[in-house]
């Protein structure tokens, strides 16, 4: 008996032949693997040789040839008891000979010698023996890379629950885990997955109905993915392309929300692992999902604030770059002294943290902008916050408002009240005269100097919010007026009543000279801000008043 192929046959096949129709010539492989999974089979056996390729399995079989040799058209969709049809055609893609045996039927097509005599009435079918199953055994040319073909059947059995035995050797199942992190999950209308967390891209091997389709990047997941039939609209003939429609949006919203609930998982449970895959939770994660989350380095422990007395301008560490100095006149300033206590939970550094950004007096550098580490300084100074952290918790941290040093513009504003002004004492009357002669050396007049009782309200001003308030008793202020100036000494931060002096010697009388000694210090750092405007807490100043120190020296010894 002999029967023939439908559809407009001699066109079609040479399409297929020519490689339009299917994306891949190995698309058959994975056709006969559908079929077989489809009659129910258990076991599945291949066999693979230069030109030749068979495989067996114990499904339900097909009853008739005429569902495997009807072109476009699948027999599965109206009749599960033959799952044969549309698919089958991807044989002729390499096959030149094509032998078929099932139940009690066996069909032999000479492709090759049909194309060339265009004859497609000579498929030979005749009665065989009952044969349980399904049997197809193709020749085709040796171009076809049996190594490939190989390659192939070992991926697909290894994910799919046949057992399949390979040229007499049965195929290792593969083995999914990516511990800690597996998650196996059924996902509603769609199917099941194995999955993880990806650091950035990961690969989604998606399987249809069994068979693997293709693989996909998705962004923060990877792992294997098994789609019930109807999950999403594949592209015919070969079915391995994904259509883009509403399944596959819908498909794609519920993958990212499975990224979503692995990444919180690794941000609540594996916090060593939070840097690993930072990109995809910046990438897929609001900062209100994982900020609580966080640790920013707070410690339970508040710092404590200590007065540290230093004379004006001593450099420290013996290197003129590390250098601290007091605010004008050397007052005394509060240094806020380093924290060991036991980290605060996360819930309590988010309560912290949030109370100081509402005051202004919190704010944060990531660990790589080392170039902002003396803005750093400035700002710790100030007794203000700065966390010094990465990209995620930086972003975390902008969320709750915290600002980055760089919008921190930042104005200390001195108000000073003088009172007590000029000599009140001959002693100070004495000194005043000692000093006319270096306000003379400067150009300026003999009332440049003055003493008086000196109290300074220092305002600490961030992005126009006053975020501290200190009261200083310095030791002298310089109050500038266009070219003008004057500066007033402070009898008590100075300890006036405490020197000795000779009312009756000059600037060089051993006396005076030590006297002067006490004092000229915060003369020199005063005489700074007014010739040359230096600030406060510079390099600058620093230079400037050892400079002038020296000149007054040299004054007093001539």
């Amino acid at each position: 008996m002999k029967i023939s192929l439908t559809s407009n046959v001699a066109n079609r096949i040479k399409k297929i032949r020519e490689g339009v129709v299917y994306q891949e010539w190995l698309c058959f492989v994975s056709e006969l693997f559908q079929n077989a999974q489809r009659a129910k089979a258990k076991n599945i056996d291949i066999e693979v040789d230069e030109g030749y390729f068979a495989i067996y399995d114990d499904g339900k079989g097909c009853v008739s040839p005429k569902h495997v040799f009807t072109l476009d058209f699948s027999h599965w969709e109206t009749n599960v008891h033959s799952p044969f049809g549309e698919g089958f055609s991807s044989l002729f893609v390499i096959a030149d000979r094509i032998k078929i045996q099932s139940r009690n039927w066996q069909a032999f097509f000479d492709l090759k010698e049909a194309l060339e005599q265009e004859d497609f009435d000579s498929i030979q079918v005749s009665e065989i023996p009952f044969v349980k199953g399904f049997c197809v055994e193709l020749a085709f040319a040796p171009r076809y890379s049996i190594e490939s073909i190989q390659k192939e059947v070992t991926k697909i059995a290894s994910m799919i629950s046949q057992n399949v035995h390979l040229n007499g050797k049965l195929i290792d199942k593969r083995s999914i885990s990516y511990n800690p992190f597996t998650v196996r999950k059924k996902l509603k209308g769609f199917g099941e997955i194995i999955a993880a967390p990806a650091e950035r891209y990961g690969n989604i091997e998606i399987l249809y109905e069994g068979r693997p389709i293709r693989e996909s990047l998705f962004d923060g997941i990877k792992g294997i993915l098994s789609l019930r039939p109807g999950a999403i609209t594949l592209r015919a003939p070969d079915r391995r392309d994904i259509i883009y429609d509403d399944k596959r949006t819908a498909l794609e919203r519920r993958l990212q929300a499975l990224a979503q609930e692995m990444l919180l998982k690794v941000i609540k449970h594996y916090p060593r692992e939070i840097d690993r895959f930072k990109s995809s939770i910046e990438n897929l994660l609001h900062p209100s999902q994982y900020a609580k989350h966080l640790h920013y380095g707070l410690r339970k422990s508040p710092a404590e604030k200590k007065p540290v007395s230093k004379p004006v301008c001593v450099a420290e560490l013996g290197r003129e770059e590390e250098f601290t100095t007091t605010p004008s006149g050397g007052q005394t300033s509060t240094i806020p002294a380093t924290s060991r206590g036991i980290p605060m939970e996360p819930n309590e550094e988010i309560k912290e943290i949030k109370q100081k950004a509402k005051k202004n007096s919190i704010f944060y550098r990531l660990h790589r902008e080392t170039d902002l580490e003396d803005l750093q300084a400035k700002i710790e100074y100030l007794g203000l916050m700065v966390l010094v952290v990465d990209e995620l918790q930086g972003k975390a941290l902008e969320w709750m408002g915290v600002p980055h040093i760089r919008d921190a513009d930042q104005v200390i504003e001195e108000r000073h009240k003088c009172t007590r002004v000029g000599a009140v004492s001959r002693k100070e009357e004495k000194l005043l005269e000692l000093l006319a002669p270096i306000a003379a050396h400067y150009g300026y007049a003999a009332n440049l100097f003055s003493f008086a009782d000196i109290e300074t309200l220092v305002l600490t001003k961030v992005n126009s919010k006053t975020v501290k308030k200190e009261k200083i008793s310095p030791t002298g202020v310089c109050i500038k007026n266009n070219n003008a100036g004057c500066i007033y000494l402070s009898r008590r931060g100075l300890k006036i009543r405490q020197l000795n002096i000779s009312y009756s010697g000059g600037m060089n009388a051993v006396k005076n000279i030590k006297a002067l000694t006490a004092i000229l210090p915060t003369v020199a750092h005063e005489l700074a801000h007014l010739l040359y405007n230096a600030q406060d807490n510079t390099l600058e100043i620093y230079k400037t008043q050892e400079r002038i120190l020296k000149e007054i020296f040299s004054l007093i010894r001539n």
